[in-house]
């Protein structure tokens, strides 16, 4: 799920302070955003937050899921940096599809520093599931193939779409034509681009995108997509 843009910050070529990256915890994943030069020992680091899923980008006509409305419950720094104020202040609420800018002010440690920078946003647990896919299989012709370096860790609010994308050679052929397509429990498919039917056209490669709801619950486990094929 990409929720942050670009770093927005000030720049000094003369600067103390290096920061290499800013590595965002959020949602059990590390975002990395590009770093920063600062000449003083308090300076600001501006972040994006974007709380758009994968139901953006749903194909038109699709069946639209429930509200993924966020809450922020606290913003912190890892030493050995300290968070002097941000703004705004958790706790707050991030509705579906809204965007806002989180405004911190930082303390750099005494001295040159050079290296990372760790921002960790903790978001209200209730309602948050965490899904461990430790594989992705296709289902097809009979067999099952598994697609490899699939795994895919996440915590996210029940019933958030989030997207998929599987190169279908793993599993179909040139030609095959799929009518239809389906995931194992408790996933749901909300849709997929293309949408059924559609046929394996191009010689090359062909990956297709599926918008897959998260269970209600937490999961682990593999993700299966089974094909329908003419």
């Amino acid at each position: 799920m990409g929720i942050f843009g670009k770093l927005l910050g000030k720049s000094d070529p003369n600067s103390a302070t290096t920061v290499t990256n800013v590595n965002v915890m959020w949602g059990g994943t590390f975002h990395s955003l590009a770093g920063l030069r600062a000449k003083e020992r308090l300076f600001d680091v501006k972040i994006p937050f974007d709380n758009s899923s994968a139901i953006q980008n749903l194909p038109e006509n699709t069946f639209r899921f429930a509200d993924t409305t966020v809450k922020i419950n606290s913003i912190s720094v890892d030493k050995p940096f300290e968070l002097a104020d941000v703004e705004p202040k958790p706790p707050f609420s991030v509705k579906t599809n809204e965007r806002l800018e989180l405004r911190l002010r930082v303390r750099a440690p005494e001295g040159n520093y050079s290296g990372p920078m760790t921002v960790r946003l903790v978001q209200d647990d209730d309602g948050i599931v965490k899904i461990e896919i430790n594989k992705v299989i296709l289902i097809a012709k009979g067999r099952k193939v598994e697609v490899e370096n699939s795994g895919i860790i996440m915590s996210v609010k029940g019933n958030h779409i989030f997207k998929n994308s599987v190169q279908l050679y793993k599993a179909l052929s040139y030609g095959d034509e799929v009518m239809g397509a389906s995931l194992n429990a408790p996933f749901k498919l909300a849709s997929s681009q293309p949408k059924p039917p559609f046929r394996i056209d191009d010689p090359n490669s062909f990956i297709a995108d599926f918008f897959i709801q998260a269970p209600e619950i937490s999961y682990a486990g593999p993700l299966e997509i089974t094909f329908t094929l003419r």
